[in-house]
């Protein structure tokens, strides 16, 4: 026979009250997950797209994302980078939802080397956390998706200040 499960943590308590339903919660998470996914592989697209800036025009104005810093930014946001060869962005990928120990994610993946570099940046260049700059801009879009999939089944979350008995 099926039990009601309750999970506590500070501030948050959702019961499951059975199988069937948490079977439906966590395809509705999967399913939401997978629209957000299709969000971020497009708002990271986005900011890697660049095209005001040639490699030639960056160097002649003194390598702007240098890490020495030397000269003025082109752009307020070192997140946002010039397209050049369009491989990167062709290769970028949205990976299928993950779920690990009720942990659930979606990741940006590319068969370019050069992504890493970008991202972590190297001895010559600055990071260009093009990524969490994706996340940001789509993150208060991100619950939009997940909600409307939790909110085709019939289930009830209770959220608040919860007090230890």
């Amino acid at each position: 026979m099926l039990r009601d499960r309750e999970v506590r943590r500070p501030g948050f308590q959702m019961i499951v009250r059975s199988g069937s339903v948490q079977r439906k919660v966590t395809k509705a998470i999967k399913v939401g997950l997978e629209d957000v996914g299709e969000l971020y592989l497009k708002a990271a697209k986005k900011n890697i797209s660049l095209d005001d800036h040639t490699l030639e025009e960056l160097r002649k104005l003194g390598h702007p994302y240098s890490v020495d810093g030397g000269a003025k930014p082109v752009h307020a946001d070192d997140a946002l980078v010039h397209e050049q060869s369009g491989k990167l962005k062709k290769s970028l990928k949205v990976t299928e939802v993950s779920e690990s120990n009720r942990r659930w994610g979606v990741y940006l993946t590319s068969s370019v080397e050069y992504m890493k570099y970008l991202i972590f940046g190297t001895k010559t260049m600055r990071p260009r956390r093009f990524h969490e700059k994706s996340y940001k801009d789509i993150k208060d879009k991100v619950w939009k998706p997940l909600k409307e999939e939790l909110g085709k089944i019939h289930y009830r979350i209770e959220t608040g200040t919860f007090r230890k008995r």
